[in-house]
């Protein structure tokens, strides 16, 4: 790296942006670990040019009692502080509505009248970045370094800590950034929250994939069966003016009731392929994606372009997690946390806090993840 006189301001000024928040917000989790990548590692589409980013399927419980790719949770919005909390509270959807269990304290607000305490179920999903990066070293608000407080495996303790800031951001922030010498590196991990708008945009590009095999090929599916019995359903080609592609959108978008076995549940569709014979439909962990948004917070529309059918760019394979993280990305806010932004005084007993928030990450305690294991 170049020993550029202003090399000192740059890194003072893109350290103090990123970790600002970490300062912050260090007591929000109540001390857990994944707090830094939580805030470091917020991916927002740009309302510009595209981004090209490629989704990391993980493997979490749903409020429904299954298992998704995508990590479920609500968040709280306070007018009166204009902050946002992770609810603390443990969901299950019943008779279509969550119903939560445990203690929060903006839930207990809005309990007793708040309102300006807002609720909203968002999905959590994890990706990584495809562009370069600027490695510029993490500083505190008095621009003193960072360091790594543990060993991993990217990092030695005592290592300076560096964030991966995007190359155009830095330099439309500072153009001398493109003087300072930072190495340049491609691909970032990060996450990407969304409310149920965006993600009926992110399912219906998941129809639009499905019409392409790994293969090449274009899928068709003539057929879908009950998932219970495997009886016929659906046979487009005996009937194909009942079995419009209206009709069969109806009849395989929710749960569909078998008459034969009783069965409730999606219809299994079966593929045919136009190039080989083990048809093997795209899905969104498959392809590169261009994704931006227009307008701005829950109002806003996203907008997902061209896909890239292709393997994972070689660069970035070492990125990716080795198992599921964004259960303790998003672990609820402390009570403490909550309490001191909403100007209320704390409703549990410290015994009672420190109970329930063991008992909320005692799965994810017995396998703890760390921000040192990352590499941003």
């Amino acid at each position: 790296m170049s020993e550029d006189p202003g090399r000192a301001d740059l890194d003072r000024n893109f350290g103090r942006r990123m970790n600002k928040k970490l300062a912050d917000n260090k007591s929000r989790s109540g001390g857990k670990p994944m707090i830094g990548f939580r805030f470091n590692a917020h991916f927002k589409p740009p309302t510009g040019e595209s981004a090209l980013i490629r989704l990391i399927p993980g493997n979490y419980p749903t409020f429904e009692g299954g298992r998704a790719p995508y990590f479920e949770y609500v968040e709280h919005y306070s007018d009166r502080c204009k902050r946002t909390f992770i609810c603390n509270r443990h969901y299950k959807l019943v008779d279509d509505k969550l119903k939560g269990v445990g203690n929060c304290v903006s839930c207990y607000e809005r309990d007793n009248g708040a309102k300006d305490v807002s609720f909203r179920p968002l999905y959590g999903l994890l990706l990584i970045h495809l562009d370069f990066f600027y490695l510029i070293p993490a500083a505190d608000k008095d621009g003193k370094a960072l360091i790594y407080q543990q060993d991993s495996k990217w990092h030695k303790t005592g290592d300076p800590i560096m964030n991966r800031v995007l190359c155009s951001d830095a330099e439309e922030d500072d153009p001398k950034v493109r003087r300072a010498g930072y190495e340049k590196v491609f691909g970032k991990l990060e996450h990407w929250s969304m409310g149920s708008q965006h993600m009926v945009a992110l399912t219906a590009k998941t129809a639009d994939l499905e019409k392409e095999c790994t293969c090449g090929g274009k899928i068709d599916i003539p057929l879908w069966t009950c998932a219970g019995c495997d009886h016929d359903v659906i046979d487009v080609q005996s009937d194909p003016e009942l079995w419009t592609p209206k009709k069969v959108r109806e009849v395989t978008g929710g749960p569909h009731e078998c008459k034969k076995c009783d069965t409730n549940d999606f219809l299994n569709p079966n593929y045919d392929c136009s190039d080989c014979n083990d048809p093997d439909p795209l899905r969104l962990w498959d392809v590169d994606l261009e994704v931006r948004r227009e307008g701005e917070g829950t109002k806003s529309m996203l907008i997902i372009g061209r896909h890239h059918a292709q393997k994972i760019d070689e660069r970035v394979k070492d990125l990716i997690p080795t198992r599921d993280i964004l259960h303790r990305v998003f672990v609820g806010d402390s009570h403490q946390y909550q309490s001191k932004n909403l100007r209320v005084k704390n409703p549990f007993a410290e015994e009672e806090t420190r109970r329930h928030v063991q008992e909320y990450d005692r799965e994810q305690r017995e396998e703890p993840a760390v921000d040192d294991e990352l590499p941003y």
